[in-house]
């Protein structure tokens, strides 16, 4: 014990000496890209501290760049290209405090071709409208609904089924479908969508605990590899891993499965086949952001179930609120690692089953409204801006009815024409898809929202790959707000001419100095692409 305190204290003099300590950085160390992909890591440090220097070692290819650390958010940043080569990197970040004491961080680059989700993952999940009563047949019949409104096309591939499909039972040893709702199987039920379109995938659920939320089927605590090999044998492609009933600690359990699946997808890349894809679905309780791609995973919620509301609060978050958990953790997501907001609820009408129970609906008897088509298309924007994975969770059948919401009148169609040019929009899905991975920035200082308010503007910038930024605004009131000015200075953007384009209308117009947004709707987002005019788009 005394060699171990002398130890400490020779630590503590050479760090009040100016020898580097190991510290610790409020942004992501842990880090991923596709070889020679353009690539960008925000580095926020703690009050007081600034970067100094950082240690590229063997990396050639990336610089340090400190041309916002006086405007926006205030921070240096790593850009250039990833090594070529795929393996393991790693450069060190050298900060010192206010009083002068300097400490380092590693952080590390994982190079890959086989990431699990490079882009944020967009799916169609059985939840919100189902609920339990899902079945083979029905599958199949989303399967072509999704196939008719061109949201395969337009990149939404893989069908989850959430809670429920298994036999119910407490014997983790024998979880196994339900040969009542799935015939053929889950195998069975891959093959039948493939037929509908060679491109669809099949994702599954299951929870860290003794059983799942519904307390329905077991859950795949200490049984992950049991479980796993089950899934991998029916040909699944992406496990939603939820946190009920839980046995250990939420980095503990998620770990565990992190550990089963990479060692699956070291034997699917070894094979030729395709990354199985890791959902961290623990609701933000015990913030993953800090941990959740060292436990395994490509995504993590970091909000309650999202409700179908304007604003909500923060255990039943509609689409504001849900945005004001994640909008300052920007510098937790990247390639492969990012926030999840939960399923969106475009489509539904106020005719969903779990997403009906809003915070506020009881107080005008119940009613509930349904996003309006300016609510869902701000939805589909910060979504997409936030680059957060896209869950849908709407009945694209030819004859819907409303299983988890027994009894409710339906509408015809259900989904509208409106629904669909939103959620097959491909230009504001390319801001989601972009490679560059990085979550907008919230723009506090020239923004006026205030958390769970339905008052204000909010103002968010996402870096683009190709030196081009998406700049999004946000009317969170229900009245018509007057124009906003937003000089491009306060923004990154400098004083050069920028071509913007509107992407929601397709309207272009070169902006310099100032940005005019014009007068917006009630709860409408307007989102512009800006690219560089005159000089070379790629700032890497």
């Amino acid at each position: 014990m005394k060699g171990k305190k002398r130890l400490i204290g020779l630590a503590l003099v050479l760090q009040g000496l100016g020898a580097w300590a190991e510290g610790t950085m409020p942004c992501a160390t842990r880090l991923y890209s596709l070889p020679g992909q353009q690539f960008m890591h925000k580095l926020v440090t703690h009050a007081g501290e600034t970067v100094t220097a950082v240690d590229f070692g063997p990396v050639t290819t990336l610089s340090l760049r400190d041309d916002r650390l006086h405007v926006g958010n205030r921070y240096k940043y790593v850009a250039g290209l990833a090594p070529a080569e795929e393996g393991e990197y790693s450069y060190t970040v050298h900060l010192r405090d206010a009083k002068g004491k300097d400490s380092e961080v590693k952080v590390q680059l994982t190079v890959s071709r086989f990431l699990q989700s490079p882009t944020p993952s967009m799916v169609w999940l059985t939840w919100n409208w189902f609920a339990r009563e899902i079945s083979h047949h029905k599958m199949v019949e989303i399967a072509h609904g999704m196939e008719r409104c061109g949201l395969i096309k337009a990149g939404f591939k893989t069908i989850l089924l959430d809670d429920a499909w298994a036999m119910p039972t407490s014997d983790k040893a024998a979880l196994t479908y339900d040969p009542e709702k799935f015939p053929q199987g889950i195998a069975g039920l891959k093959s039948a969508i493939r037929e509908v379109n060679s491109e669809l995938r099949l994702g599954i659920y299951s929870d860290a605990g003794t059983m799942t939320c519904e307390s329905y089927q077991p859950g795949s605590y200490l049984y992950e590899s049991q479980h796993l090999a089950l899934f991998d044998s029916w040909g699944v492609d992406m496990l939603k891993y939820d946190f009920c009933n839980s046995e250990a600690s939420s980095r503990e359990s998620y770990s565990r499965m992190g550990k089963a699946i990479d060692e699956l997808n070291t034997r699917r890349r070894a094979e030729g086949g395709i990354p199985f894809v890791y959902n961290v679905c623990e609701w933000g309780s015990t913030q993953p952001w800090l941990w959740g791609a060292e436990a395994g995973g490509s995504s993590w919620r970091t909000t309650s179930d999202a409700r179908e509301d304007w604003v909500g609060n923060n255990s039943r978050p509609g689409v504001l609120a849900g945005v004001d958990e994640t909008r300052r953790l920007w510098m937790y997501a990247g390639v492969n690692r990012f926030n999840d907001l939960d399923m969106m609820c475009i489509g539904l009408h106020g005719l969903g089953g779990p997403s009906n129970n809003t915070a506020y609906h009881m107080s005008n008897g119940g009613v509930i409204r349904g996003l309006t088509d300016a609510q869902a298309r701000t939805q589909m924007s910060l979504w997409c801006m936030l680059a957060r994975p896209l869950s849908l969770t709407c009945d694209l059948r030819d004859a819907p009815r409303a299983e988890a919401n027994d009894g409710a009148p339906l509408p015809y169609p259900l989904i509208t024409a409106a629904d669909v040019a939103t959620l097959t929009h491909a230009g504001i899905i390319a801001i989601n898809q972009d490679p560059l991975g990085q979550q907008a920035e919230y723009m506090e200082a020239v923004s006026t929202g205030a958390d769970y308010s339905g008052e204000g503007y909010d103002v968010y910038l996402k870096d683009l790959s190709g030196g081009r930024f998406a700049l999004a605004v946000t009317n969170r009131s229900q009245e018509e707000m007057e124009g906003i000015q937003l000089p491009l200075a306060d923004l990154y953007l400098g004083t050069g001419r920028w071509t913007c384009r509107d992407v929601w209308s397709g309207t272009e117009v070169m902006v310099r100095g100032t940005l005019s947004t014009g007068r917006l709707s009630p709860c409408e987002t307007r989102v512009y692409l800006l690219t560089p005019k005159g000089r070379k788009k790629s700032q890497w």
